[in-house]
């Protein structure tokens, strides 16, 4: 486990490369539903993890810098599963697709498979919380 942490320290501070996006207070990064063909990684400011219920918007997390967001749908294929907003200006790194496969391919098959069963994982419990809040509701 020591091992898959510390290769995923150095994808992300490798991540120095990836192209940086200046964004406004209200701007938003993804919608709930888009494809995930990007995850970012915030270098300044903040964002909204929002998600639309039939009671209205609920706000799931505030991000800052140092955290990533949009990397589950990125892994998973499947879209996103809530609305990203910035509250502030923020500036974010662009991590597409492509360029993360092919940093996954650098490092054992397993870890790749192992990040991309984690997404899964995610996905599903998020769908049952969900449910379930419907539910109670």
């Amino acid at each position: 486990l020591h091992d898959v942490l510390a290769e995923l320290a150095t994808f992300r501070d490798a991540g120095q490369a990836f192209p940086k996006v200046r964004l406004e207070p209200g701007d938003l990064l993804f919608r709930e539903g888009d494809e995930g063909d990007a995850a970012y990684a915030l270098v300044a400011g903040r964002v909204a993890v929002v998600k639309a219920t039939d009671a209205g918007e609920r706000t799931l997390a505030e991000l800052g810098p140092g955290e990533i967001v949009g990397e589950v749908a990125l892994l998973t294929g499947e879209r996103r599963s809530a609305t990203v907003r910035v509250l502030e200006p923020t500036t974010v790194r662009v991590m597409v697709k492509s360029d993360v496969e092919a940093e996954l391919e650098k490092i054992a098959p397993w870890v790749g498979a192992m990040v991309t069963t984690l997404g899964q994982r995610f996905l599903s419990v998020n769908d049952e919380l969900t449910r379930r809040r419907r539910n109670d509701a």
